[in-house]
């Protein structure tokens, strides 16, 4: 048995994870007939016929031996051949009628496939309740219910290891201490397809829908920045080998720095169907888990938090990829013009594990001379963010020193502190604060938010605060508006536990109650 954690995907894009490699020999029981195989072990395949099938009326040769005696009972399939011996195990076919299934002889014995009689409607209503989902409701019930479920450690799968290499084999850091790094492609990137028309309409809709002259202000000031500060330059070459990335804007007015942030779709289709992102691989997590970080935050009697701004646009691309991450925007004659992203850029799959490794790479580098701040953010940073802590007010003051010197010299810089201990509050400038804070002020408007959780420094605990989206929108409630109401309730450390389980309970009985979502 070997470990390989290998996702595997079917129909619908559904997808499970196969966590171990079996090779195996197989036998059959009527002959001599063997085969070694390697088998992908699942928890569950699925289970046929769906239901019974009546096989009285069959003409089926006397004398015939069948692979599976049984074949017309609902059961578990407890294996699948692949095509790579499927081929080989055919003999001969026998059709029983038109309007009857074949037999098929294999070296396991006589199977029986093909169209079958009866109540048709019910087979093929109960087929399709194995292949056809909604995949925005399982993801919000997969997210619900996998908070009760232990995970293991993982492990990196050949494709996490191969983009590890490439990382560490193509990085470079330059005299300023700025990390570049090349886009992980994979086999599909020759795949790509023309990209500029399906950008080039988009963007023709963007600029339609800037009626309100606020956003468009708020837009173009964002794309400003992004020239100014040389994450992104104007290009004059039309290269054919190239992506066009299309964009769109995300508003967040909770937000005490950026209120919008504009979002760069790698997921767009080119004309051979692929995208960047199919191109591109994911990469594996490097950082902590976020309830490790979180139980680790607790335990500490003086706690900080900040977090790294504009993080991703620290991290240069080499510049041979940058035709990879081109898009259309407005020059300085207000004329639509091609310009490529220097930077990672948020909205391409790889981005998040690309800023994440350079910031672990930094930490790695840098260890000798920042002991605590290496430390950080190798176990205490989740993304952007950090929560951590020390046994007093001189041990977090000493740290934030460290991960904020650390961290320039990566080109990165840090923002947004906070803590529970005035000491430390008073040695940080103001600017770098959380601008958010009241100090004077408990309750609720003077908590931060921080990986997802409410936490009020002043009083040091951490609160919860849940908008119902479909008692104040509508009128008539639904079993999808309760289903994204109890999905908000986010808590990786149970302390919601019997809040939880009462909605837990609450979508059993409307489930039994075979209401549809809407």
């Amino acid at each position: 048995m070997e470990i390989i954690n290998l996702p595997i995907s079917g129909l619908n894009n559904t997808e499970c994870l196969g966590k171990y490699k079996i090779h195996t020999k197989i036998k059959s029981r009527i002959n001599s007939f063997e085969a070694n195989l390697d088998f992908i072990a699942v928890p569950k395949i699925t289970n046929l016929p769906t239901i019974q099938v009546d096989t009285k009326t069959w003409p089926v040769p006397v004398g015939i031996r069948l692979a599976d005696p049984s074949f017309n009972i609902p059961d578990e399939i407890q294996m699948i051949i692949g095509a790579e011996l499927f081929f080989d195990l055919i003999k001969e076919r026998i059709r029983l009628g038109n309007t009857m299934p074949t037999l098929i002889d294999t070296h396991f014995g006589w199977v029986i496939s093909g169209l079958t009689t009866g109540n048709t409607k019910e087979q093929q209503r109960r087929t399709c309740q194995l292949h056809v989902s909604n995949e925005e409701l399982n993801h919000t019930l997969t997210k619900f219910w996998e908070l009760e479920t232990y995970q293991d450690a993982p492990c990196l799968t050949t494709a996490e290891r191969s983009v590890e290499a490439h990382f560490e084999s193509t990085f470079t850091r330059d005299e300023s201490g700025r990390y570049k790094v090349r886009l992980p492609f994979n086999k599909k990137k020759g795949q790509l397809g023309d990209s500029l028309a399906t950008a080039k309409h988009r963007f023709d809709k963007l600029l339609r829908t800037f009626s309100n002259d606020e956003k468009r202000i708020r837009y173009t000031e964002f794309m400003n920045e992004y020239l100014t500060l040389g994450h992104m330059v104007e290009v004059k070459d039309n290269t054919i080998d190239c992506y066009f990335l299309p964009h769109h804007a995300v508003y967040k007015e909770s937000s005490s720095t950026t209120k919008i942030r504009v979002v760069f779709d790698a997921s767009a289709k080119t004309t051979t169907g692929f995208s960047l992102n199919d191109a591109l691989e994911i990469g594996p997590t490097v950082q902590s888990d976020l309830k490790s970080i979180i139980m680790r935050f607790c335990c500490h009697q003086t706690v900080l938090t900040a977090d790294i701004p504009k993080m991703y646009r620290q991290v240069q691309i080499y510049e041979d990829d940058r035709k990879f991450q081109r898009i259309f925007w407005l020059n300085t004659e207000n004329r639509p013009t091609t310009f490529e992203l220097t930077t990672v850029t948020y909205g391409c799959s790889s981005a998040p594990y690309l800023a994440t490794r350079v910031l672990t790479q930094l930490a790695t580098d840098e260890a000798a001379e920042f002991p605590l701040a290496s430390r950080i953010v190798k176990q205490d940073s989740y993304v952007d963010d950090f929560l951590t802590g020390g046994n007093s007010p001189a041990e977090v003051i000493e740290i934030y020193k460290q991960l904020s010197e650390m961290l320039r010299r990566g080109g990165f810089g840090v923002h947004k502190f906070c803590s529970n201990s005035e000491l430390v509050r008073k040695n940080i400038p103001i600017e770098l604060q959380e601008s958010q804070m009241n100090f004077e002020d408990a309750d609720i408007n003077s908590a931060i938010k921080t990986l997802g959780l409410i936490w009020n420094p002043t009083e040091d605990y951490f609160t919860y605060h849940v908008k119902t989206f479909a008692l104040q929108n509508s009128t008539t409630v639904t079993k999808r508006m309760v289903l994204s109401d109890i999905g908000r309730l986010f808590d990786p450390l149970g302390f919601l536990g019997p809040i939880i389980t009462l909605a837990k309970i609450l979508m059993q009985d409307l489930w039994r109650l075979k209401l549809n979502w809407d």
